[in-house]
């Protein structure tokens, strides 16, 4: 069901480039399936459109602590928690 909803998502993606959530459910979807790499990315554009909401960096670092990025990790776990 996981790669059902990733298909459909990535049909509307043109319809939502500039909204985070988009991104934020794209990378949540990668990370369930363990693709932390791509998380990753759709976690950076979700960042790149909303700075400001601190729970793209942490699921970002998550994501790049579960890559054992951990020197990655700490300027997002910084941010989130600043």
């Amino acid at each position: 069901s996981i790669f059902i909803a990733l298909a459909i998502l990535e049909l509307i993606e043109y319809q939502n480039l500039e909204n985070d959530d988009y991104w934020d459910w794209r990378a949540g979807g990668f990370e369930l399936l363990r693709k932390n790499e791509q998380a990753i990315i759709y976690y950076s554009k979700a960042i790149e459109i909303n700075s400001k909401n601190v729970y793209y960096y942490e699921k970002r670092a998550k994501c790049k602590m579960a890559i054992e990025n951990h020197y990655g990790a700490i300027p997002d776990f910084t941010k989130a928690l600043a």
